[in-house]
């Protein structure tokens, strides 16, 4: 399955001048790419994939790696998140990800999340980042009083599990959460950008009873 939506004006903002401008979604993935489409150069890419029973390949050029495992459980699965400030000679582009050509269509799935963002800023701090494997107890705190220009972001993977939706314990603060549990490998990715001051909480993943699974939230600060 893939979908795909431009935002553009009207979405997900921040007082920061940072909104959600593109979304992605690609689920029982066969090939060893994804797109990137045009429009989102001097956005901000944050792209988290999936798979199981197959090693990804290394991290693409000009692409900075927030997390990686690759070999979670008994059935191998693997997990990445990375981001990118796109340019002009990004779009129209395929990102090679999976070093296996022969990928079984049950398994794989790829979010890409852009933003716009000021041309002012230029560098991206990560913080509070957290990996769990399940049994989910550890947790991302996330402080109240952000910048406009901060970005939540929780993401995670289970296998075996098309009928347990993967969700987190307080969701009233995500601007977009996305689920998929359409595959052997049921993954969600929610985030908040912050426009107001809000309530210091912690970030915990509850994916009912998988067979394996991750979670990985973090803070992306712009500057």
């Amino acid at each position: 399955m893939l979908w795909s939506k431009a935002i553009g004006a009207g979405g997900a903002g921040g007082a920061g001048g940072v909104s959600l401008n593109y979304e992605l979604f690609q689920s029982n993935v066969t090939t060893t790419t994804f797109p990137i489409p045009t429009g989102v150069a001097g956005n901000l890419a944050i792209v988290s994939y999936t798979h199981v029973y197959v090693y990804m390949g290394t991290l693409p050029a000009g692409w900075t790696q927030i997390y990686y495992n690759s070999n979670v459980g008994g059935n191998r699965q693997a997990h990445r998140i990375m981001y990118k400030v796109l340019t002009a000679a990004d779009e129209g582009t395929n990102v090679t990800i999976y070093s296996n050509s022969g990928l079984s269509s049950d398994y794989g799935t790829v979010y890409l999340k852009t933003f716009s963002i000021p041309t002012s800023l230029s560098s991206v701090n990560i913080s509070s980042l957290n990996a769990d494997i399940a049994p989910f107890a550890s947790t991302t705190a996330v402080t109240s009083g952000l910048p406009g220009t901060s970005i939540v972001v929780a993401t995670g993977s289970s296998y075996n599990a098309a009928t347990m939706t993967p969700s987190y314990s307080d969701e009233s603060y995500w601007d977009v959460i996305d689920r998929s549990t359409s595959s052997l490998v049921s993954t969600v990715f929610a985030l908040e950008i912050q426009e107001t001051l809000k309530t210091n909480r912690d970030i915990l993943a509850v994916f009912p009873r998988p067979v394996n699974g991750l979670s990985v939230s973090f803070v992306l600060t712009l500057s």
